[in-house]
């Protein structure tokens, strides 16, 4: 086993110790701050439920493609849309 003192000084962590946890922590609260304005941003651009349920539908859309991709199927997202939009139809008589 390893002396955590000599991996410490190898590692040059052994005197800079708390310059690494100061560093650490203003990184956490820069990404913190960023986070925080990306979602200030997106709920600024999502005020109306509408434009919300259109933004989740396209996320979702997106998500079935890539899963098929994943799944070798061959389905595009016109395609995609085109079977819903047949779906819909269907159902509404």
């Amino acid at each position: 086993m390893s002396n955590p003192k000599i991996l410490m000084i190898k590692f040059g962590c052994h005197k800079e110790k708390g310059r690494i946890k100061t560093k650490k922590k203003a990184m956490i609260r820069e990404a913190s701050k960023k986070a925080e304005h990306d979602l200030e941003r997106w709920r600024k651009s999502h005020e109306d439920i509408n434009v919300l349920r259109k933004a989740y539908r396209e996320k979702i859309l997106n998500w079935v493609v890539t899963s098929m991709e994943f799944e070798k199927e061959p389905v595009s997202m016109t395609r995609l849309k085109e079977l819903l939009e047949r779906e819909k139809t269907a159902h509404a008589w």
